[in-house]
């Protein structure tokens, strides 16, 4: 589920209306080395145990080799979204 900066006002403004809400939000971009993004990929690995075996290992390759694309000489980026919310 994405919870956007406007969706997330909305959502608590609902709930604590007698308040003053806000919402801010920020990126941060980190680098990583492709086991540590393969880490991450590991945890949603549930979504995939419907697929065939030779599906899933063709899977991880073409995952494997879109991250490689991204590598810079800091490592591969990945960016957290994340949504402050005060009361």
């Amino acid at each position: 589920m994405n919870l956007f900066k406007e969706a997330a006002f909305q959502l608590f403004q609902m709930v604590f209306d007698d308040r003053r809400v806000s919402v801010g939000e920020s990126y941060e971009t980190y680098d990583d080395s492709l086991d540590g993004h393969w880490s991450w990929w590991l945890r949603i690995e549930g979504h995939f145990v419907q697929l065939q075996p030779e599906k899933r290992a063709a899977c991880d390759r073409e995952v494997k080799d879109a991250l490689e694309t991204l590598r810079t000489p800091a490592g591969i980026p990945y960016t957290i979204h994340m949504l402050h919310v005060k009361l």
